[in-house]
């Protein structure tokens, strides 16, 4: 198989797949900081799942007077 150019590398271990890299720690750091602030402040917060938001969520046709494109 080597000869044909396929390759058996190690995969990653469970380390690699928890470690987490600092700057999305930090983001979610910030995160956590900000909502506190609001909640501390009396703001409200919404949530908004747009998880399942794509493309076949708008209309392919609609009316128009001729004037778009």
């Amino acid at each position: 198989m080597q000869e044909a150019g396929f390759q058996f590398p190690r995969g990653p271990t469970h380390y690699d797949v928890a470690h987490e890299h600092p700057a999305i720690t930090a983001l979610r750091t910030n995160y956590i900081d900000t909502g506190r602030q609001y909640r501390r402040t009396g703001r409200r917060i919404h949530y908004t799942d747009e998880t399942w938001d794509n493309k076949n969520m708008t209309v392919y046709r609609g009316w128009n007077d001729g004037t778009l494109n």
